[in-house]
């Protein structure tokens, strides 16, 4: 795997790659990210936008080196962490935490919201019962186990946004939270195998991918 840094080359390329994405947000960043692996016919890479005081970059994670581009500087390096059970990291997540009731699909904060004014409580309240809903979501014991680490205590919650997006069928609409923690490495195996596929949905549209450093 390949962990790169991209952001926004100076000049006239750059600027109207800047331009397309200040119209269409999330869409147009997958778009214009998909330049950078020309020879790939389905996506197989996860990406995360931030804001810099140079301006944008993202994060991106993929099975091969992004191609070099007029409108990128891109840096890139190989991406194979050693993982070890009880290895601590802590890390930094963007997803799009959603949950399945009545055969739909729903933001998992929205739904958390609709159940609390539905149960009489007052807004401090409906706060509170959305940011467990979403803590709930990434620390729920069966998922953990199935990505193999484990929570010694609950992410931090923060950063949520709802996105809406255009593309030729129509407009997409998605949530997305920031989460921040440390996280403990269970089964390594588990763990490499679902970090290189990314967490939850809306991975082609800057979600999944988590930023780990050691602790």
């Amino acid at each position: 795997m390949y962990l790169s840094k991209i952001s926004l080359a100076p000049g006239g390329a750059g600027q109207l790659i800047a331009q397309t994405l200040s119209r269409n947000g999330a869409y147009a960043e997958h778009q214009v990210l998909w330049q950078l692996f020309t020879d790939q016919a389905a996506r197989t890479f996860i990406f995360r936008q931030e804001m810099s005081p140079g301006g944008m970059q993202f994060y991106v994670l993929s099975e091969q080196a992004p191609a070099a581009h007029p409108a990128f500087v891109v840096r890139s390096k190989a991406f194979r962490p050693r993982l070890a059970v009880g290895q601590k990291l802590a890390f930094s997540l963007r997803a799009n935490p959603t949950v399945c009731s009545d055969h739909k699909r729903h933001d998992v904060l929205m739904h958390a919201k609709q159940r609390s004014r539905q149960q009489g409580l007052n807004p401090e309240q409906c706060q509170a019962a959305m940011e467990q809903a979403a803590q709930d979501w990434l620390g729920q014991d069966r998922r953990a186990r199935e990505w193999g680490f484990s929570l010694d205590m609950p992410a931090a919650v923060d950063g949520y946004m709802q996105h809406q997006s255009r593309k030729k069928k129509g407009t997409i609409r998605f949530s997305s939270v920031d989460y921040q923690g440390v996280l403990t490495i269970q089964n390594p195996d588990l763990f490499w195998q679902q970090y290189c596929l990314g967490y939850g949905r809306a991975k082609a549209l800057g979600c999944g991918l988590m930023l780990l450093r050691p602790v």
